[in-house]
């Protein structure tokens, strides 16, 4: 399954912070250029959706060993407990990220506006006028 697709720790956090569900915020990203915040964001969430599934499996793996009935092999288990050190410490360590990532992005960037197709590209400003006189410099 795609990382796109699979639900990750942070999703409730991501979609009240961009507005928009996830599966839309993907959809967003494939129609045209998302904004920084969104890519970044986009990008730490597939990281952690890989390494909570890689947890899920550890964990899976360890209950079906230590299961009633099962005679565990001690280096198995010494291994899957290694991996699972590793997979919670990284998993934790994405979340953080993804909070601060959260915390310091710019209010604008954090309500994305969902690309819509466009007939016509909008029409350009016109140019400043020059100013008559000479520019004065505020003092602070």
């Amino acid at each position: 399954m795609s990382t796109a697709l699979r639900p990750s720790s942070r999703d409730a956090a991501i979609e009240a912070a961009f507005g928009h569900s996830i599966q839309d915020l993907n959809q967003q990203q494939a129609i045209a250029p998302a904004s920084p915040a969104l890519q970044r964001m986009l990008e730490m969430r597939s990281f952690l959706t890989a390494v909570e599934s890689h947890l899920d499996e550890v964990l899976n793996r360890i209950h079906t060993a230590t299961a009633p009935g099962q005679e565990p092999v001690a280096e198995d288990l010494a291994v899957d407990l290694q991996w699972l050190t590793a997979a919670t410490r990284t998993r934790d360590q994405y979340r953080q990220s993804i909070d601060q990532l959260l915390r310091v992005m710019p209010a604008s960037s954090a309500r994305t506006h969902l690309a819509r197709p466009t007939a016509a590209p909008a029409p350009a400003r016109p140019a400043a006028t020059a100013q008559a006189g000479p520019a004065v410099r505020r003092m602070r």
